[in-house]
């Protein structure tokens, strides 16, 4: 497949067919920043050098200093996950509570879909990116020290910018978790007393929450799998290694139309590209190929990779976009050459019992 057609995915219409938001009705629909100079020094949002890099690219925005902005409860309680501090406590600045139609035009506000390192670190960045992007400040909150520490990559194909609540979504997934915007839990930090409630910030909390696979595989005899979080893995008795199955979340392109498949093919098509690159810098688009993953279209790609010197093992990766549900599925196999009978017939009897829930 030529390159150029795998085009930068533009947003269009919300899922409910309402009228997409430009950064020009920012100011319409959500709280206007009169207190923008106020609120920078009051809540103490330094900026610093340094950011997490994401999902390999270069960090190119200096990122709100999260130990600084980090939403605080009603209890003047850290939030879990921060560090330390061995100071008075903090004095509590209450946030302008978004209206029910302020929060529904704020999801649907496209952002970068990038995502790397920490929970923690990621929120770093976070702020100053939808400051930066959206002219408003979005804080991620951590509901549990595990929440914090959780490692995040990258779920969106390069060409496409999700909504706040896609990836808010791809979050929870990753760090098995719940996103809630909490109007009673609208507090941060500050350093001095600020006389009205803060416009141009929402804190978003993500609460531990048992995780709901929205597929299913059937399990070769013998073979387990285990959580990890980002991904589930599966795996034989004799060998750690077989199918690892990354949900993407849901996109808002596409559809059961033909137009619809077109779109989500394409997009397909750029995932796969983006995570063939990690293992083939120069991987072109004709390399990648089509199959099936159970009843389900997929876009493949096989190749062998030098994993140390004089040792390969053999990678296969298929990429899954469901017209019906928008879910993405990205799944991985790498096998050693030498395990290659014995591992890739379960590999195969599982990922013909896919099925999107």
């Amino acid at each position: 497949m030529n390159s150029s057609v795998v085009p930068k995915f533009e947003p269009g219409q919300a899922e409910d067919g309402s009228e997409r938001l430009f950064l020009l009705d920012v100011g319409q629909r959500l709280a206007p920043l009169t207190l923008r100079g106020a609120v920078l020094g009051a809540l103490v949002l330094l900026l610093c050098t340094g950011g997490n890099a994401r999902a390999g690219e270069a960090q190119t925005r200096k990122a709100v200093k999260f130990s600084d902005a980090i939403p605080y409860m009603k209890s003047g309680q850290p939030a879990a996950g921060s560090a330390a501090r061995s100071v008075a406590p903090a004095r509590m600045q209450a946030l302008k509570v978004l209206t029910p139609k302020e929060l529904a035009g704020l999801l649907q506000q496209r952002v970068d879909g990038a995502m790397s390192g920490t929970f923690d670190s990621f929120a770093n960045g976070f702020i100053g990116l939808t400051r930066d992007d959206l002219g408003f400040m979005v804080g991620l909150y951590p509901g549990a020290p595990s929440v914090a520490r959780q490692q995040l990559q990258r779920a969106f194909a390069s060409s496409y910018d999700p909504t706040l609540k896609e990836l808010f979504d791809a979050i929870a997934v990753q760090t098995q978790t719940n996103w809630a915007y909490k109007p009673d839990g609208q507090f941060v930090k500050s350093s001095k007393p600020v006389p009205k409630p803060v416009e141009g910030f929402a804190v978003f909390e993500f609460t531990p929450a048992k995780r709901d696979l929205t597929y299913q595989v059937r399990l070769p005899a013998g073979w387990q799998s285990e959580d990890k979080g980002s991904f589930i893995k599966y795996f034989g008795p004799s060998f750690p290694l077989a199918v690892d199955v990354f949900p993407q979340g849901r996109v808002s392109i596409g559809g059961a139309d033909s137009k619809g498949k077109e779109q989500l093919r394409l997009y397909a098509y750029q995932l796969s590209i983006d995570w063939a690159k990690k293992v083939k810098p120069d991987v072109k688009p004709s390399e990648l190929s089509t199959g099936r993953v159970g009843a389900y279209d997929a876009i493949t790609f096989d190749t062998m990779v030098e994993r140390a010197p004089g040792q390969k093992v053999h990678w296969r990766q298929w990429v899954v976009a469901d017209p019906v549900t928008r879910n993405v599925y990205f799944i991985l196999s790498s096998i050693l050459p030498e395990k290659e009978r014995e591992i890739y017939p379960g590999v195969q009897e599982l990922l013909a019992s896919f099925k999107i829930l």
